[in-house]
């Protein structure tokens, strides 16, 4: 056999090493956010995945679990013990396990674990024994459930499987194919990507076998992309191995053994890669010609089966051992070996082919019963149908019974038809009165928006002139000093027409808010929007009175309405400091607990309102002061702003000592 040919049967061997499942707990735990002492209890039970203490460990796992509520972690638990009995090739325990975790996960709608146990675990425990037919059977139910569920999850972990049993079976293109199906599987439905790098070295290493290197350093690095755990930087290691050896690349296969070999060694979890580790081993210095470092890996391989239980592999390893001592020259150390290969295989074929003869009665016999449920689920349908149509007809009769009945009743019809007149009568009349109720309606509006377009004509005609007064005003303050009067006159002027020119400003903004429904939402820098208010309001603090800013945080970003939020701050900023003759204003904002809230106050140390009048202060034209100016707009148009930026504004009745206003703006759902 030449060396080239051998190396590709040696590929093809640690190819279905590769694809060989590691424990469950790469797949689902690395992706979710677990409770700390929940996930530190978890790398203990790994750190002790190969020593049946593991099992109590999981009992505890899954209590601990259970009292945080965390289901994802409740099935791992399981999935721990069915690991344990997994890698010690525990039949009947492994059945029952794996039962045990489909019925949790089909509860907890967990499908991931549900074909994970069932592909992973079951079915590649019937590989692992010889039992191809069982497991192809087992696989393809697995399809046929995931086809009719439509569960893609379901769907990649049945080709993984099924790539692993037609690689077994030297069905290589079929694997191939599978392997290709279950990547484009996980990559157009962004499934879970845990077996995309067992899926991408077992295609390159199909790609090795067929000589084509370059489209196997392609899938290579697809694998190295979507490395998430140290399990797959070993098996993307001894691909690499694989296609370095192929290359004739002997420096850069050792370099990559060695990597891996050194996180095998690091790592306690990754105990089950060992027996891939010792083969790779073995290809390597077979190929290297350097066969007493072969001859060992082998010896290290065989330690490792016979841990596992896994003798079946006895017969490629004497085989293997037997060819290198042949090749070595030490032809009757070698013989031994073989004959006793020969003997295993003579062995284990005949077993097989009894196992094979079982196994399809097996199956046989399971077809049976299900032809037989069809059967039974036939003949119940039949019955089903049966009833019904006796139904139906019995529905049928009683219909003509109670037409019979009605037709009698006929006659009773003519006595309703003078009823029926009159209430068509009363119908029309109430239509014409609904149509003139229309009519008013429209009219009311019509007048409504009339109303709103002179009072948005006054109000633009009047801020025109008093433009001009405040200008002119300001002019006159720079050219006149404070000698003689002048100053205090311009002052006045300027003053009274800036507090005209707010009311106007008010006026025009409620019916602006009558007109339009919405405000914009932006995200808005909150800090930025009360420092502006304050600056704006700083001047219209009587003398004495501390304005104080106290913000939670001065980079918060919210959804809101600059402009509008800052709108309002300054009116009730204003509405404070006229209320305010000594003491403090205080503009405070912070998020709630939940972070799903922005709360603003504004508290002053003022006469306050009284709690009777809370409510009454946000109509339009309330004043608790008659003789104080305004027309009683600011606290009307604020609330109508805020609601419609999805917020409250209330005055807070526990602060007795002034008045404190509270806006609350909830954040927008995504």
């Amino acid at each position: 056999m030449s060396p080239i040919v051998n190396f590709k049967n040696r590929v093809l061997i640690l190819a279905l090493l590769f694809c060989l499942p590691l424990s469950a707990q790469e797949t689902e735990v690395g992706s979710h956010q677990t409770d700390s002492t929940l996930n530190a209890y978890y790398q203990r039970c790994l750190e002790n995945s190969a020593s049946p203490v593991v099992l109590q460990m999981a009992d505890t796992l899954f209590r601990m679990s259970v009292q945080r509520g965390d289901q994802r972690m409740q099935v791992t638990a399981l999935m721990t013990s069915l690991d344990y009995y997994y890698y010690k090739g525990m039949e009947d325990s492994i059945i029952v396990c794996t039962n045990r975790v489909k019925d949790f996960a089909k509860k907890t709608h967990q499908p991931r674990f549900y074909y994970f146990a069932w592909g992973s675990r079951l079915i590649h425990f019937y590989i692992n024994s010889g039992r191809i037919n069982t497991a192809f059977y087992e696989a393809e139910n697995m399809r046929k459930e995931a086809q009719q569920s439509d569960n893609k999850e379901g769907l990649s972990n049945c080709y993984n499987v099924l790539s692993t049993i037609y690689t077994l079976k030297k069905m290589d293109k079929q694997a191939f194919e599978s392997r290709l199906k279950e990547v484009e599987l996980i990559e157009t439905y962004k499934l879970s990507q845990y077996n995309l790098v067992n899926a991408y070295t077992e295609i390159a290493n199909y790609y090795i076998r067929e000589g084509q290197l370059g489209q196997a350093l392609k899938t290579l690095k697809k694998a190295d992309a979507a490395i998430t755990s140290s399990s797959h930087e070993v098996i993307c290691s001894l691909a690499y191995m694989n296609y370095y050896l192929a290359n004739r690349q002997t420096e850069m296969a050792e370099a990559r053994l060695k990597e891996a070999i050194r996180k095998v060694n690091e790592e306690q979890k990754l105990y089950p890669l060992k027996k891939q580790v010792f083969e790779a081993e073995y290809v390597f210095f077979k190929y290297t010609q350097q066969y007493n470092r072969g001859l060992i890996a082998l010896d290290s391989l065989y330690i490792e089966h016979q841990k596992m239980g896994e003798r079946a592999m006895n017969q490629m390893i004497c085989r293997n051992k037997g060819e290198l001592l042949y090749t070595m020259g030490k032809e009757k150390e070698a013989a031994p070996y073989l004959a006793q290969y020969i003997q295993i295989k003579d062995s284990t074929d005949a077993v097989h082919e009894q196992d094979a003869a079982t196994e399809f009665a097996t199956l046989l016999g399971l077809e049976k019963l299900n032809v037989e449920q069809q059967d039974l689920r036939l003949k119940s349908q039949n019955e089903h149908i049966e009833n019904t149509r006796i139904l139906i007809l019995l529905l049928i009769a009683f219909l003509i019974i109670v037409f019979a009945f009605l037709y009698r009743e006929h006659h009773l019809n003519s006595r309703l038809i003078a009823s029926e007149n009159q209430l068509r009568q009363r119908n029309e009349d109430l239509t014409a009165s609904k149509e003139a109720l229309r009519i008013a309606k429209e009219d009311a509006e019509k007048a409504s928006r009339m109303k709103t377009l002179f009072i948005q004509s006054m109000t633009h005609e009047i801020r025109t002139p008093l433009n001009a007064i405040v200008g002119f005003s300001q002019i006159l303050t720079s050219m006149f000093d404070e000698k003689g009067g002048t100053q205090e006159f311009t002052d006045t002027i300027e003053e009274n027409t800036k507090k005209l020119l707010k009311l106007i400003d008010d006026v025009l903004d409620l019916t602006d808010q009558e007109t339009n429904q919405s405000v914009e939402i932006t995200d808005t820098e909150i800090y930025k929007c009360c420092a502006q208010s304050l600056d704006r309001v700083r001047q219209h603090v009587h003398k004495g009175v501390e304005l104080h800013f106290r913000p939670s945080n001065e980079t918060l970003l919210f959804p809101s309405n600059d402009t509008r939020l800052e709108q309002i701050l300054f009116n009730l900023l204003h509405n404070a400091a006229r209320a305010t003759l000594k003491g403090s204003i205080t503009l405070a904002y912070y998020l709630s607990r939940d972070k799903k809230a922005l709360i603003m106050t504004i508290t002053d140390t003022g006469i306050g309102i009284p709690e009777d009048k809370h409510e009454a202060v946000f109509e339009r034209f309330v004043k608790l002061d008659d003789f104080s100016q305004g027309f009683g707009l600011g606290l009307s148009l604020c609330r109508t702003l805020v609601e419609k930026m999805n917020g409250t504004l209330v005055i807070d009745s526990s602060h007795t000592e002034g008045c404190r206003f509270v806006l609350t703006f909830p954040a927008l759902q995504s």
